[in-house]
């Protein structure tokens, strides 16, 4: 299961430069990964605040508004969400208590691995609230 989780995974990194390339449609998979996750119980509750940070700094990215996210890390975060919304991965979503176990170890690996990026965000995000100019 690993190595077909990580086959599928390149793929949606590859598909993650055209995402990234069209703000718009960028801005379009947020919503939709957004939409979903309101729904998801069980295993993604964990990550759900953190997964939630990470479409608000793609957001961000894609608005305009946040620039400092390095282009491999926004990549990566976009690949971790179409991996998400995409109904047909390894483990089909409709399948109750195993269809997004690979969907949580897919964001579980992603979201460690943008620890920092979304600690800057964080940061970014409070700056701005603090902001009076913001």
């Amino acid at each position: 299961m690993g190595r077909t989780v990580f086959r599928v995974f390149c793929a949606a990194t590859a598909m993650a430069r055209t995402y990234a390339r069209d703000k718009r449609k960028t801005s379009h998979l947020v919503d939709q990964a957004a939409a979903k996750v309101k729904h998801q119980h069980g295993a993604l509750r964990k990550l759900r605040g953190d997964f939630l940070e990470l479409l608000g700094m793609i957001r961000a990215w894609a608005s305009g508004k946040y620039t400092v996210v390095p282009w491999k890390w926004l990549l990566l975060g976009i690949a971790a969400v179409l991996y998400f919304v995409n109904p047909f991965d390894l483990v089909p979503d409709f399948l109750p208590l195993t269809g997004l176990v690979d969907d949580v170890a897919v964001l579980a690996f992603v979201l460690k691995s943008l620890q920092k990026d979304l600690a800057r965000f964080r940061d970014w995000q409070q700056a701005q609230t603090e902001s009076p100019h913001a």
